[in-house]
Order: structure tokens, then C-alpha cells, then sequence
């Protein structure tokens, strides 16, 4: 006889159905969260009232106004690729190819 303690237990069959599906739908739930979200972003979208100067005036704040640190991420990253690639031509002895690659 089994006992009450017995019964209240989730058989193994079960426990390995949960752990199979719940990666699935979690990643489900996820889905149907960001679903959710654009849903909300397309009808705040369209909804009045439009504020057309304001968005042109906060397009021009973030992409003129981030000019220094564009240009000082470009110069950095573009500095460590020519030392890299130096150093890895110096491996194999052709030094004098990092002006045609670049």
C-alpha cells in the first residue's frame, strides 16, 4: 500500500515532460512578450499627436552631436586593427603587405 506522502509525488514520467517542455515555453513566453511589445510601439506610433520637429531635432542631437566619439571610436578600433595586423604579419615575414590590406 502506497502511502499518502507516496501519491502527492510527481511521477518521474511527469517531471521529464516539464523539463522537456519548458525550454520551449519559456522561449514561447518570451516570444508573446516582445509580440506584445511591438504591438504596443506600432499603436503609440500612430497615435496623435505627432511631434515631427521634436523627433527631427532629437535625429540630429544623437547623430551630429555624436561626432567626436564615432570619430574617436573609429580612430581607436582602426589603430588596434593595424597593430594587430602588423603583428600578425610579422609571424609571417611579410611586413611589407599591411599597406596593400589596409
Amino acid at each position: 500500500m502506497s502511502s499518502a506522502a507516496d501519491q502527492n509525488q510527481p511521477s518521474w514520467a511527469r517531471l521529464a515532460l516539464e523539463r522537456a517542455f519548458s525550454i520551449p515555453l519559456h522561449a514561447l513566453a518570451e516570444v508573446g512578450i516582445l509580440s506584445r511589445l511591438l504591438w504596443d510601439v506600432v499603436l503609440w506610433s500612430i497615435r496623435p499627436p505627432h511631434r515631427i520637429g521634436l523627433w527631427i531635432a532629437t535625429c540630429e542631437f544623437v547623430g551630429v552631436q555624436s561626432l567626436t566619439i564615432v570619430s574617436l571610436t573609429g580612430a581607436s578600433v582602426g589603430a588596434v586593427f593595424g597593430l594587430q595586423l602588423v603583428l600578425g604579419f610579422l609571424r609571417f615575414c611579410a611586413e611589407k603587405q599591411k599597406g596593400a590590406v589596409v
